[in-house]
């Protein structure tokens, strides 16, 4: 058996640590099993669900020492893989897992701009390029951009983000309406998002697109699905606008697909992504999609469901955008959106094959096979 560890910030409900979880469930887990590093001394959202599932959740207090990181490999493994998924971070693991022994090194781009610009900055930014270009023996990325940002360059693999499509395209109308009773959703028009509430999500710009809406005499319900740093400050600016009864905090959901359904369209004005997971989700859905231009082109599956328009627009085209796509509403039938998903690799099966072959699964299982037929 593989054993595999991922190094991310903590296991929450976000994009990368959901896909990662959506992953590790359809694993044939008696070959590859996932262990995972958390840079938090609080449980995450899925640490539980991890040990269930056979995984161990690693709790390192100092993300700063490469030292701490390799005892951690050192004590807990061996392993056969290190797959990391800390944006520059990952030379540091990168650097621990090689001190380590571990044979298969992974850096995953996800997505594509630094929060931070400063000279002190750039020269970690420098230094850990250098170290993830020297210590992973694999690159991966969610999208070219993506890759540019971390590598400063194209990123070997490109391994398309793995969301459940199959069951996001189908919720029974007696839980969406459940889901509209819950938070008070009637037949008007609902604008929704799904994300952590942090800087680059720009929540900001969807309360001034909701306010827009309602000065423009539309009745409208804003959702907001997640948890964050930006919670308060988002909750304080819709009292400000006089909307706080337009909108609805939901927090973290365990199962979006009410959510989505519910949905008339699906706003995602990002300053920045790597490729944008929920969009996935939401086009599983069926739900239109407006986005900002910092959503990369590899997160379009073709359907004709999503539209893009620049943040430099302004609230007031935003919101005529996204009364015409939640008028228009296009129908696209599921066999339709599942092949969209097959034909772009994004299968669970064409994903986990991927991995098999990056984790040495596969050579593995052909030496078994060999074997078993000498026998």
């Amino acid at each position: 058996m593989k054993r595999v560890l991922h190094v991310t910030g903590r296991m929450n409900r976000a994009g990368t640590e959901t896909m990662l979880m959506n992953v590790y469930r359809e694993l044939d887990r008696s070959r590859i099993q996932f262990d995972f590093v958390s840079f938090q001394t609080e449980a995450g959202d899925y640490d539980d669900e991890i040990r269930e599932l056979g995984g161990r959740v690693l709790y390192v207090s100092d993300q700063t020492s490469i030292r701490a990181l390799y005892r951690v490999m050192k004590v807990s493994g061996p392993y056969d893989a290190v797959h990391a998924h800390t944006m520059f971070h990952c030379g540091m693991a990168m650097a621990a897992a090689k001190l380590a022994g571990v044979p298969v090194r992974i850096s995953h781009a996800h997505t594509t701009q630094d929060d931070t610009d400063s000279l002190l900055r750039s020269c970690y930014r420098s230094l850990m390029r250098n170290m993830i270009q020297q210590f992973s023996t694999d690159t991966v990325s969610c999208s070219a951009e993506a890759a540019a940002c971390l590598y400063g360059r194209e990123g070997g693999l490109h391994l398309p983000n793995y969301v459940p499509y199959e069951r996001m395209m189908h919720c029974s109308r007696e839980e969406i309406e459940a889901f509209k009773q819950r938070w008070q959703i009637g037949d008007e028009m609902v604008l929704g998002h799904i994300g952590r509430f942090i800087e680059p999500k720009n929540h900001a710009h969807l309360l001034q697109v909701t306010k827009a809406l309602v000065d423009g005499g539309t009745d409208v319900t804003l959702l907001l699905v997640g948890e964050g740093e930006t919670l308060e400050k988002t909750k304080a600016l819709a009292a400000r606008l006089g909307i706080r009864d337009r909108v609805r905090f939901t927090g973290a959901l365990e199962d979006v697909r009410p959510a989505l359904h519910a949905m008339s369209c699906f706003l995602f004005p990002s300053y920045y992504e790597g490729l944008g997971l929920v969009l996935l989700e939401a086009q599983a859905a069926g739900v239109p999609c407006l986005v900002s231009e910092a959503v990369q082109p590899e997160a379009d599956l073709g359907l004709h469901l999503l539209r893009r328009c620049r943040l430099a627009d302004g609230a007031a085209a935003w919101a005529d955008a996204a009364l015409t796509e939640a008028a228009v509403k296009p129908h696209v039938p599921v066999p339709v959106r599942r092949r969209a998903f097959e034909q772009q690799g994004r299968s669970m099966s064409d994903i986990v094959d991927q991995l098999r072959i990056i984790y040495g699964a596969e050579e593995e299982e052909r030496h078994e096979q060999n074997v078993d037929r000498l026998v």
